[in-house]
């Protein structure tokens, strides 16, 4: 496991380290996993409408083993709160497990290509409440002349952080796929995190390990006050716990 773990931030790091420091177009936004604007499970340091006033996005994944339909609220450029349930279907006549995820962000720093951002999560699961906090830090660039951007967070989970003293680490990677055949309408998302959407994830678990996710967004929208994307993902790509994650969001910015 730990072969595997240092082979994927190897190969992570290769992909980054071109990125940095070189201007770049803007890159595709949607929702990652618990409805914060973000990658795969990884949140950004972007904030869903980042021109507008206000925004609001409405999304859905599916897992295989929950559904989460999801919320979010963008406000005065710079923050946004969001709401998902996530939906576990019992196995074999078990009751539904409905778990409640509240996210929120705060973009406090925002020039040029660079965004720093941070934010955090509620979880009410099962009758206990957990929670993390995070700082992100988002950079735009080109990876050969196509538009992408990298992301790093670090944060905590509690109340382990009570505990053990978790760390929780996440960098990802967003570029735009052949821009000029694909008229930038398809990206392709990859992230590696130590922890999952929620502290009780349907499916794939990521306990004292790291996680590989990976796949694409369509973005066939592009309009100053609508746009609405489409994602395909693979999870947990190097262990046997891998599966899949598909989802769809829409988003309007009325003012």
């Amino acid at each position: 496991m730990t072969e595997k773990i240092t082979t994927t931030l190897f190969i992570l790091f290769l992909i980054l380290v071109p990125v940095a420091g070189v201007s770049a177009q803007s890159v595709a936004k949607g929702m990652s996993a618990n409805g914060a604007t973000g990658l795969n499970s990884t949140p950004t340091a972007r904030i869903g409408w980042e021109q507008a006033k206000l925004g609001i996005d409405l999304g859905y994944k599916y897992t295989g083993a929950s559904h989460i339909p999801m919320i979010s609220v963008s406000f005065l450029r710079v923050a946004e709160a969001g709401l998902a349930a996530d939906i576990q279907p019992g196995a074999a006549g078990a009751p539904v497990s409905v778990d409640f995820l509240l996210t929120g962000k705060y973009q406090f720093f925002k020039s040029g290509n660079a965004a720093l951002a941070g934010g955090g999560n509620l979880q009410f699961i099962n009758g206990a409440i957990a929670g993390q906090v995070y700082l992100a830090s988002t950079n735009d660039g080109q990876f050969f002349e196509w538009p992408a951007n990298t992301t790093i967070v670090i944060g905590t989970t509690f109340p382990d952080f009570f505990n053990n003293y978790p760390i929780d680490f996440s960098m990802g990677f967003e570029v735009s796929l052949w821009p000029s055949v694909f008229m930038d309408l398809v990206h392709l998302l990859v992230d590696f995190a130590n922890y999952s959407y929620s502290t009780s994830p349907a499916g794939t678990i990521s306990t004292a390990r790291g996680i590989l996710n990976a796949g694409i967004r369509i973005d066939p929208i592009k309009g100053s006050g609508f746009r609405f994307s489409i994602d395909l993902a693979g999870t947990d790509l190097l262990d046997a716990s891998r599966g899949f994650m598909i989802g769809a969001s829409f988003g309007f910015a009325p003012l």
